[in-house]
């Protein structure tokens, strides 16, 4: 299940994590380690860490080294 905050937690300003709608890789795997997925992959030995990389690089914009952004609010 995908955690989707509510407007006034995803703002530009207070948490760092959610600046902009951009987000550092340390701060992407930091906030999805618990999901059920990636409990699993760990268990059967898959670096999903990896697969996060992969996954950013095809449906998200690189705004610098390590910082992505979804690509509407780049």
């Amino acid at each position: 299940m995908n955690t989707v905050l509510s407007y006034p937690d995803r703002g530009t300003g207070g948490d760092a994590r959610w600046r902009g709608n951009q987000a550092s890789l340390p701060e992407i795997y930091e906030s999805i380690k618990t999901h059920a997925r990636v409990i699993k992959a760990q268990a059967a030995g898959i670096d999903w860490q990896a697969i996060v990389r992969r996954v950013l690089q095809e449906s998200c914009t690189q705004v610098k080294r390590g910082v992505w952004a979804l690509p509407q609010y780049v």
